[in-house]
Formats: C-alpha cells, structure tokens, sequence
C-alpha cells in the first residue's frame, strides 16, 4: 500500500491495482497488470508498480493508458545464458523458458 495526497494505492494476487480517495472510500482508477503485485510507490504524478515476476512498470496518474516496463526479469529459476552484444545489448535465458533482451537505451 502506498498514501499520497489523500490517496491510497493497493494491489495484491489478482495483479489490480486500485488508487482509492480516502475521503469517498471510492477507487478513482483500476489497472490489471496481470501478475502478483509485490510493490507500490508514487512520486509526483508516477506510479511505479513491481510485480513477483521482477518486471517494474510505470506511468504518470493523468495517462494510464501510456504504461512503460522500466525493468524486465526472469520470474522463475536460474539463469542459463548471458550474452553482451558489441552495441551493450544484455541477452539472457533461463528456467522460464524465455529469453530476454535490455537494451541499453
């Protein structure tokens, strides 16, 4: 849970995270993230969200709909592969069955 300016945001297993106004007890906004929700904090008007699968997503309060992934994980196991390309691209597989790229953008 995360209290800001006579807001509060929650989330848990169902991957919702609501932002309810204390005063009407009522959700101003709903987003599915579709995975557990681990860790909730805002900072002026962005929201950061951390999921159990190691993804971290965001988004400014006044445009939900533009939600970026500042961070991407592997959610389960051991890592089995790890590359460094010459342009500083990061490659890694693991236990997930998935292969992930950072690039260093």
């Amino acid at each position: 849970m995360k209290f800001w300016n006579g807001k509060m945001a929650s989330g848990g297993n169902d991957g919702n995270l609501m932002i309810w106004d204390t005063e009407s007890f009522e959700v101003d906004t709903q987003v599915n993230f579709g995975g557990l929700i681990r860790a909730i904090d805002h900072n002026d008007n962005c929201t950061l969200v951390g999921l159990r699968d190691g993804s971290i997503k965001f988004f400014e309060n006044d445009n939900i709909e533009n939600m970026n992934t500042l961070m991407e994980s592997h959610a389960d196991g051991e890592i089995w592969g790890l590359d460094l390309l010459d342009d500083g691209t990061i490659i890694t597989s693991a236990d997930d069955n998935s292969i992930m790229r950072l690039n260093p953008d």
